[in-house]
């Protein structure tokens, strides 16, 4: 979000929700996405992300990635924490 979003329009801004219940946590980020950036995308971030947490919490979370136009949303949900 902060690298590659797009941060400055006001009736557009970014969004960030984060929830606790019981024994779960539900965290996701939503933002328009930049037309041109400083950084290449070569997708590596996201991938150690994954490779992480699959490692640290194995079948107890889930991490959707929804890259539509120009909207740019991930979902992850830690259980049985």
């Amino acid at each position: 979000m902060m690298k590659h979003g797009d941060l400055g329009e006001k009736h557009k801004p970014a969004r960030v929700t984060l929830e606790v219940q019981e024994n779960s946590l539900f965290f996701e980020t939503s933002n328009i996405k930049r037309n041109t950036s400083l950084y290449p995308k070569g997708g590596l971030g996201l991938k150690n992300i994954e490779k992480r947490l699959n490692n640290y919490y194995h079948e107890r979370y889930t991490l959707l990635i929804r890259d539509v136009e120009n909207l740019f949303t991930v979902t992850l949900t830690l259980t049985d924490l």
